[in-house]
């Protein structure tokens, strides 16, 4: 065989070889940005009742909690983040929505327990795939003190913020999805 068809072959083979983690990358990329929507929508839907119970269409939303991570981004930042830096900020987010919603849920004890948990279920499991895309273990720091506000309104500002903040993660995951498509499509 010539050495240019043994370059060839290599080059082929390479390339075969590359694009396998690709494909992979971007079907768990397909996986989260899945999940990430079918969190939002339960969220919606306890967010509607919340609604309901308040009383009002919107809710408060000049009211915020200490310690909620930040639903949204300047855009040309959020463009600027690597994919590491969006991916360890998810994780870090996630794991605090889980766990003020678990706070919320253990304090209210209500019918809603039922919905609280599915959707913490959900933000675990999206927790245990960002770990995985990151392959390095992220502790968030403990829950700090909260105003005193109804434990009502404290539980709707978090789902609220929570559904800005899926809205944001499908986007992040959805631009990671674009980028692995193209990688996918070049080789």
């Amino acid at each position: 065989m010539t050495l240019w068809w043994q370059a060839l072959l290599l080059c082929i083979t390479l390339s075969c070889i590359q694009s396998v983690p690709t494909a992979v990358l971007h079907s768990k990329y397909l996986k989260s940005y899945n999940l990430t929507r079918h969190a939002r929508r339960q969220v919606r839907q306890l967010l509607i009742k919340y609604v309901k119970e308040l009383g009002s269409e919107n809710g408060d939303r000049s009211q915020h909690l200490k310690g909620l991570p930040s639903p949204s981004i300047d855009f040309y930042n959020w463009l600027q983040l690597t994919d590491r830096e969006r991916l360890a900020t998810a994780f870090s987010d996630l794991q605090t929505f889980r766990s003020m919603l678990e706070w919320k849920r253990e304090e209210l004890n209500s019918t809603n327990s039922q919905m609280f948990l599915r959707i913490e279920t959900d933000l675990r499991d999206l927790v245990l795939q960002v770990n995985s895309f990151l392959r390095k273990h992220y502790y968030t720091h403990l829950l700090k003190k909260y105003r005193n506000t109804t434990r009502l309104v404290e539980g709707y500002i978090i789902l609220r913020d929570l559904d800005l903040y899926l809205i944001k993660l499908a986007r992040d995951f959805r631009l990671l999805l674009t980028k692995t498509a193209k990688s996918n499509q070049n080789l």
